[in-house]
């Protein structure tokens, strides 16, 4: 091999792994930022209930990280084609949403989602 290949060949090595680090860190900031502008916003600040709002916010960002993570979306290819991966996003959002759901309906957090 010539010098030229092997430096082409590291580069897209590099690119390979720099861009689903890349995706999920944009994830991550879309979710996190979402999640703060809605506790903001939408939340009345409560001394007493706010470390609940900042647990849910970051359990819905590690949940859906770790289900998009399992289901192939950080991959090279995944990300170069998101077509051929629909399916995958709408099971790994659909299995997020319900994550929580269940969550929030097992530990009982408020009068809407309770259980009696």
């Amino acid at each position: 091999m010539s010098q030229r290949q092997v430096r082409e060949r590291r580069s897209y090595a590099f690119v390979t792994k720099l861009i689903p680090g890349l995706q999920a860190l944009t994830d991550s900031a879309a979710l996190l930022g979402a999640g703060y502008v809605s506790l903001y916003f939408l939340v009345t600040y409560s001394y007493k209930t706010i470390d609940f709002y900042h647990f849910a916010v970051i359990f819905n960002w590690l949940a859906t990280m770790m289900v998009a993570h399992f289901a192939g979306l950080y991959q090279f290819d995944a990300i170069l084609k998101p077509r051929n991966i629909q399916d995958r996003v709408i099971i790994a959002i659909i299995t997020a949403f319900l994550l929580m759901f269940a969550a929030a309906f097992t530990l009982n957090i408020s009068e809407i989602y309770s259980r009696v």
